[in-house]
C-alpha cells in the first residue's frame, strides 16, 4: 500500500514536471511549431497520438525535434491521464491553453495540429467534471486583460454542433470557462467601444447554450447549457450595472450586441423577453 502510494506521488511528480516545462516552452516561443511542439509533449503521454499526426503542421526543420519527445508506453498513459485531469496539471494548463494558446497562436495552427494537440485535451475529458474544477481557476482580477479572441473561437468553431454528445459538452465547457473569466466592466467597456466581435461572440454563446438547454437530447449537454446560461445572465447583469454606475450614462443604458442590432442588450434567460 505505501508503495503504491509513493509510485502514484512520483507519477503525480512526474505529470506536473511535463506540464511545466510545456508552459514553459509556449510563454518562451518564437514561433508557431515551437507552441504546437510544447502542446504535443503533453498530448502524446496522455493519448494515443502518433508523431505522423502532427508532424505535416511543423516546419521540416522542427520535425527530428518533434520525433524526440519520449512518451510513456500505452498502459502507463490512462494513468498519466488520470493523474493529469484528477489534479493540478489540468488546471494550470487549461489557463494556457484557453488564454495565451487561443489568444496568440492557435490561429497559425494548422487543422490536423489544432485538433490533434489543442481539442484533444478538451475532447478526452468529461466535462461536467472538469468545469467544477477548472472554472474558479480562470476568474479574473482587474479589468481583464484578455480580448475578444477566445470568445469568438467559440462562434467559429462548427464542432457545436457535433454529433457526438461528448464533443458538444465540451465546447460548452469552453464557452463557460471564457464567461467565468470576462470581467463585467471590461465587457462594458469592450461594448460601448464598438467591439462587435465580443458582442456577437457572447449573442452566439447564449444563443446556441439556450438552443442546447431546450432541445439537446443529451442530459449531461442540457445542465452544462444551464450552467453556461446562468454565468452569461450574471456576467450581463454585472455588465449592465458597471455600464450604468460610469460617468458617461448618456451613451448607452444597456449592453448593445452590435452595432446592427444596436436596439437589442444582451438577453438575461427567463428575465427579457
Amino acid at each position: 500500500m505505501e508503495n503504491e502510494e509513493k509510485k502514484r506521488r512520483e507519477l503525480e511528480r512526474r505529470v506536473l514536471e511535463k506540464v511545466e516545462q510545456a508552459i514553459s516552452s509556449v510563454h518562451n516561443a518564437k514561433d508557431v511549431d515551437q507552441v504546437i511542439i510544447a502542446l504535443y509533449s503533453v498530448a502524446v503521454c496522455l493519448f494515443p497520438l502518433h508523431f505522423h499526426s502532427v508532424s505535416g503542421s511543423v516546419d521540416e526543420k522542427y520535425r527530428e525535434e518533434l520525433r524526440a519527445v519520449e512518451a510513456p508506453s500505452g498502459d502507463d498513459k490512462t494513468d498519466w491521464c488520470n493523474v493529469f485531469y484528477r489534479g493540478a496539471a489540468f488546471r494550470a494548463f487549461a489557463r494556457v491553453l484557453l488564454y495565451d494558446v487561443a489568444s496568440n497562436w492557435l490561429a497559425c495552427f494548422a487543422a490536423s495540429a489544432r485538433k490533434h494537440v489543442y481539442d484533444v485535451f478538451f475532447l478526452n475529458a468529461c466535462a461536467a467534471e472538469i468545469v467544477q474544477v477548472v472554472v474558479p481557476c480562470l476568474q479574473l482580477s482587474g479589468s481583464g486583460g484578455h480580448d475578444s479572441s477566445a470568445v469568438c473561437l467559440n462562434a467559429e468553431r462548427e464542432i457545436s454542433h457535433h454529433a457526438e454528445a461528448y464533443v458538444r459538452r465540451s465546447v460548452l465547457f469552453a464557452a463557460s470557462c471564457v464567461l467565468s473569466a470576462l470581467h463585467p466592466s471590461y465587457v462594458a467597456t469592450a461594448v460601448v467601444e464598438g467591439n462587435i466581435e465580443i458582442s456577437e461572440g457572447l449573442d452566439w454563446v447564449r444563443i446556441w447554450a439556450l438552443q442546447v438547454a431546450e432541445s439537446d437530447t443529451d442530459r449531461e449537454c442540457q445542465t452544462l447549457a444551464m450552467a453556461c446560461l446562468q454565468l452569461h445572465a450574471e456576467m450581463a447583469l454585472q455588465a449592465s450595472r458597471a455600464l450604468e454606475s460610469s460617468e458617461d450614462t448618456s451613451t448607452a443604458k444597456s449592453i448593445s450586441l452590435s452595432a446592427s442590432l444596436s436596439k437589442r442588450s444582451i438577453k438575461i434567460p427567463y428575465i427579457d423577453s
